[in-house]
């Protein structure tokens, strides 16, 4: 189908015509299709709606200030982009702040640990001192451990 159509937007030589190959909808282009010349300038080829280039094929993606509501569309993209950004910033700052804490408890819990260590090993000194024959009794539980790995058995009830 070839259809006349003229532009407002620029003066042309009353002798050229424009056509227009793709989608015709309700009187007007709708959906893909391209503009071309009768002086074999081809152009605004993409996505149409309501009679306006909306996307181009030419490049990609590009939208176009004559399509409706663009500038709205545009202004709610970036309050929902600050929005997200805004929400990051704060998981961020919450994942640092739980990072730090658990960081800390584990500097205290390895204090404590080597504490106890120390602890033990006094007492096990002491120990030693009033009963010279002493075995702590982690060591005896690593024979009774040793001896029950080595000699598999069966348990009655």
């Amino acid at each position: 189908m070839e259809f006349t159509a003229r532009r407002r937007e620029e003066p042309i030589d009353e002798s050229v015509t424009e056509f227009y190959s793709g989608e015709w909808k309700n009187d007007s282009r709708s959906g893909f299709g391209v503009c071309e010349r009768s002086d074999g300038l081809r152009r605004e080829e993409g996505k149409y709606k309501n009679n306006v280039l909306v996307v181009s094929s030419r490049r990609k993606g590009m939208l176009f200030v004559r399509s409706s509501k663009l500038k709205e569309r545009v202004e709610a993209a970036i309050e929902t982009a600050n929005r997200a950004a805004s929400i990051a910033q704060q998981k961020a700052d919450i994942a640092v702040s739980r990072t730090s804490t658990a960081k800390e408890r584990a500097e205290q819990a390895m204090f404590v640990a080597k504490q106890a260590r120390d602890d033990a090993e006094m007492a096990r000194m002491e120990a030693e001192r009033f009963d010279p024959n002493f075995k702590p009794q982690r060591v005896v539980n690593q024979n009774i451990q040793r001896v029950l790995r080595s000699k598999p058995f069966c348990f009655k009830r």
